[in-house]
Order: C-alpha cells, then sequence, then structure tokens
C-alpha cells in the first residue's frame, strides 16, 4: 500500500498487532510482495524473505525492513 510516496508493507497479525515496513527490500531495493502460503514477505528480485515484523529470514538480504512511521 501507499503512505504518501512511501511504499508500505503492512501486516495484522492473529492478536490485533499492526506491523507497517517499508515495502522496500533493504538488499537492493526491489519492492516486496506478501506470501499468503508462507506468511512472510518475499522479495521477487533475489529471494529474500522477511518476517511479517520484518526481521530478515532469508539472504541475501540480512537487514530487517525499515520501520514505517504512520
Amino acid at each position: 500500500m501507499r503512505s504518501g510516496l512511501s511504499k508500505v508493507a503492512a501486516f495484522r497479525d492473529d492478536d490485533g498487532t499492526l506491523f507497517l515496513r517499508s515495502a522496500v527490500c533493504s538488499h537492493l531495493g526491489c519492492l516486496v510482495h506478501w506470501n499468503a502460503f508462507e506468511r512472510c514477505w518475499d522479495c521477487p528480485c533475489h529471494g529474500s524473505q522477511f518476517a511479517p515484523d520484518g526481521e530478515a529470514l532469508n539472504g541475501p538480504a540480512y537487514a530487517p525492513l525499515q520501520e514505517h512511521e504512520p
């Protein structure tokens, strides 16, 4: 989704907690998309995966997705 000029990866967990992170991959800047099967953010460029809270799960990215302030 968009927030002004920013692209945001938004996820609400089963407890109702809302996670807002930058949708820009920390590796090379591609836009991540939601993988509903594995419940994670996937980067289509190099295969990095991020947890719903933005933590890097699989590389080549090692830095988390940046937090987005509402």
